[in-house]
């Protein structure tokens, strides 16, 4: 009895605790080295937020972390402490971190698949596979990277299309929502000043605003807001610690002007930094306090196509809530605007183990398919042959079976009615946004189904047997007269072969790739009726050729200056 007391005595209790301590202690470090050596390391990726299609996620993860981030300076802050591989980034801010020695340039040999023997092929290529605008808005960086942030002039020259691979572009619109104001919808000449359309920034305010638009909200982008006030004051846009205060001061000078409406009230005018957020801002009817909203052009049509974003109306028709009718949202590009190019980056020094798993998860995700404008002789050759694999994916083996199993040669009855199919899609392309080539899908149908029933049968033994036939044909038109990108079957063939596309119809910015531009142009703006949605094609496209628009590219900046210009505009909209 007496060793057992002195077992638990205090000296043996202590040294007992202190045993279990240790054994726990062993155990612990144990369990996390053999959970580290079982989960392997991967080196973050970093996107903004809700700017990639879900389904893409998953293919990142399998060898990256994917991060995101609401502020740029979110991912400069990576890069600066070295806990990032690489992410999509934005044009200015790439010149930062050029400037800096924190990306290195792209390996485009292997991004794109092809062997460059130097610079100047590397130009001449990527001139062929981003759209004008957007290589002209890369060239126009240059003159900024002649030195470094220290302010020692570079060895060689270095551009921006070297170290950046353009993502989507942006630029800005002026949208309101006529369910919020009695169904008061402006037109061209409501914009007009001495007989001349004036589609200033400040003319489209003061107008909307006399129209009672004014519940604003403003995309919160400090230097894409600066940028707007500079140039529509007509002032330097390049920002420097001598004018910085001045570009800043122009946009309020601008907003207040024109909507007479005091910005630091608080009072009508608002500021949200999220895309998605101002979408439901602007569709809510429950959301009184915005009717109007100056926003990005994707973020435009995400609001324009406004059916499927969860809001709806109350239709005295159907006596019932019904989704905000697509087409509701009304919007206007104005002139003075911006181009805004997001990018890829990668951080410097990765190796080449790790360079290689970037670029094969980007060859299989976002820029799936990059070189194809370079890869085909012409842009409507890409097209064709893409509208040729649409119409072999939905029709080809049933056609074919269909013919086959009345002793009818079926791959030649089908190559030909592609081939008719292809001459007039052809025709589409050299007649852009022709609604009588569209309209004469119909009629090649109806001639063919008159004189072919098994097509007939085939065709419509596709679609629901309880419509008309007069239904059938149309609804078989319109499949026909473009590659239907929402097409389930067909969404499937492109979520396993042609991920970009199906991240578009996530993201609706514009992409800066020709052939996807192209391709998404003449293709994704169809009505039900077979007739092209002109007003989307306009928020869609990002041109100056028409010199209707201005696009005007953002300066990059140091860190000081960007602190001193971000303290200065909040403490100047008070928000």
């Amino acid at each position: 009895m007496e060793n057992f007391k002195n077992f638990f005595s205090i000296k043996n209790i202590k040294k007992i605790s202190i045993l279990f301590g240790l054994i726990g202690a062993a155990i612990t470090i144990t369990t996390i080295t053999i959970l580290k050596v079982n989960k392997k390391y991967k080196p973050a990726f970093y996107n903004y937020k809700s700017y990639i299609n879900e389904s893409l996620i998953d293919k990142f993860n399998e060898k990256f972390e994917y991060k995101t981030f609401n502020e740029v300076s979110e991912f400069t802050a990576a890069l600066n402490n070295f806990k990032v591989a690489a992410g999509i980034g934005s044009d200015f801010q790439a010149i930062t971190l050029i400037k800096k020695g924190l990306i290195q340039p792209i390996n485009f040999s292997k991004l794109l698949k092809l062997q460059i023997k130097n610079d100047e092929e590397l130009k001449n290529i990527l001139k062929k596979i981003y759209t004008p605008d957007v290589f002209k808005h890369l060239e126009s960086y240059d003159d900024q990277l002649l030195e470094d942030a220290y302010g020692n002039k570079f060895e060689k020259p270095k551009h921006l299309w070297k170290y950046f691979v353009p993502y989507y572009a942006q630029d800005g619109i002026i949208a309101y929502n006529p369910l919020k104001n009695n169904n008061n919808i402006l037109n061209k000449d409501d914009f007009t000043k001495n007989n001349i359309y004036d589609n200033s920034i400040s003319n489209v305010l003061d107008t909307i605003s006399k129209n009672n638009y004014k519940d604003l909200v403003i995309t919160d982008a400090v230097r894409v807001n600066m940028l707007y006030g500079s140039t529509e004051q007509k002032n330097d846009s390049k920002i420097n610690e001598n004018n910085y205060k001045q570009s800043i001061n122009d946009f309020i000078n601008t907003i207040e002007n024109s909507t007479n409406t005091s910005i630091s009230s608080g009072n009508y005018i608002s500021f949200n930094s999220d895309g998605q957020g101002i979408i439901a801002s602007l569709l809510d009817k429950k959301r009184i306090d915005v009717n109007a909203a100056i926003m990005y052009n994707g973020d435009a049509l995400d609001a324009y196509y406004s059916e499927g974003n969860g809001f709806t109306i109350y239709d005295n028709e159907q006596k019932k809530e019904i989704e905000i009718p697509n087409g509701t949202i009304q919007t206007i590009k104005f002139k003075n605007n911006i181009l805004l190019v997001d990018g890829l980056v990668v951080a410097k020094g990765i190796n080449s183990s790790l360079e290689d798993d970037l670029y094969s998860t980007l060859n299989s995700t976002i820029y799936n398919d990059m070189a194809a404008a370079y890869n085909n002789t012409t842009i409507e050759h890409y097209q064709l042959k893409m509208y040729d694999e649409y119409l072999n994916n939905l029709y080809r083996d049933k056609i074919i079976t269909d013919y086959n199993n009345k002793n009818l040669r079926g791959v030649l009855k089908f190559d030909e009615f592609k081939s008719e199919l292809r001459d007039i899609y052809l025709k589409g392309l050299k007649q852009e946004f022709n609604n009588d080539i569209l309209k004469s899908f119909n009629e090649y149908v109806m001639n063919k189904f008159n004189n072919d029933e098994t097509l007939k049968d085939s065709l419509f033994e596709t679609l629901d047997s309880s419509i008309s036939d007069e239904e059938k044909i149309d609804q078989i038109s319109f499949k026909l007269s473009h590659i239907d990108f929402l097409n389930e079957k067909y969404y499937e063939f492109l979520e396993d072969k042609y991920p970009n596309y199906v991240n578009f119809d996530f993201i609706n910015y514009t992409p800066t790739n020709i052939a996807e531009y192209e391709l998404i142009k003449r293709n994704y703006f169809v009505n039900d009726d077979n007739t092209f949605d002109y007003k989307a094609l306009e928020i869609y496209q990002i041109s100056d050729q028409d010199g209707s628009i201005v696009h005007n590219s953002i300066n990059g900046v140091d860190d000081k200056l960007d602190s001193l210009l971000t303290t200065y505009y909040y403490s100047k909209i008070k928000h």
